[in-house]
């Protein structure tokens, strides 16, 4: 099971101040995700 985000935003509580946080896929994902890519069109 994966759960992802590639870009997260809020406003810090103690500042105030607006956070962007960003993230590529982690390689175990990207590679589960391409095995599925591969079994699309094989039903």
């Amino acid at each position: 099971m994966f759960l992802h985000a590639a870009r997260l935003g809020f406003v810090h509580p103690a500042t105030g101040a607006a956070m962007q946080l960003e993230a590529t896929l982690p390689a175990e994902l990207a590679a589960y995700v391409a095995r599925l890519d591969q079994g699309k069109g094989s039903a």
